[in-house]
């Protein structure tokens, strides 16, 4: 079995999804990427909740960065609104 933390991102923060609100959960996104992988963590799902607002994800070089530094399997989820928003 494969277990895949989700993280949900919202303006460069880790977040918390409970109920209606998103109460910060970590500033640093990178550093808790980093402390999942030290888990053993091989893959992270990110949901992506800036993109409704933008239409495309404004976190796109965080998700570079994450990927190139830990070497992760990243999924991302979000409500894309178009095919030219997933491209990149």
């Amino acid at each position: 079995m494969l277990l895949i933390p989700q993280i949900y991102l919202k303006n460069e923060c880790a977040v918390r999804a409970t109920e209606t609100t998103t109460p910060l959960f970590s500033e640093d996104m990178i550093a808790m990427a980093h402390a999942l992988k030290r888990a053993g963590v091989e893959a992270i799902y990110v949901t992506d909740l800036s993109i409704p607002p933008a239409g495309t994800s404004p976190h796109l070089p965080l998700l570079e960065q994450l990927q190139n530094e830990l070497e992760l399997t990243i999924y991302v989820g979000g409500t894309f609104r178009s095919i030219q928003s997933i491209e990149s």
